[in-house]
C-alpha cells in the first residue's frame, strides 16, 4: 500500500500573502484550479492505481481534490 499526499492548489490567500490555517477557508483561485489539473496529469502519468482519495474539509483541500477526482474519473472512490 502506498499513500500519496498533495497539497492544495494555491488559494486566494496564497495568492495575498496571508496566512490563512484552518481559520480561514479562502478558495482556490484559478491558478489553484490549474495547479490541481496538473497535479491530476502528474497522478494519470505515474503509474499508481488510484483507490481512494480522502480531503480535509477545508474549502482548497476539498476544492482541489474534487479536481483531481473528476480529472481522474475516480468520482465513487473520494471519501
Amino acid at each position: 500500500m502506498k499513500v500519496i499526499f498533495v497539497r492544495h492548489g494555491e488559494a486566494q490567500g496564497n495568492r495575498d500573502g496571508v496566512v490563512m490555517g484552518a481559520r480561514l477557508d479562502l478558495p482556490l483561485t484559478e491558478k489553484g484550479r490549474e495547479d490541481a489539473r496538473e497535479t491530476a496529469a502528474v497522478l494519470r502519468g505515474s503509474g499508481f492505481e488510484i483507490d481512494h482519495v480522502v480531503s480535509s474539509p477545508l474549502v482548497r483541500a476539498l476544492e482541489t481534490a474534487k479536481i483531481i477526482v473528476e480529472e481522474l474519473g475516480l468520482e465513487r472512490e473520494m471519501l
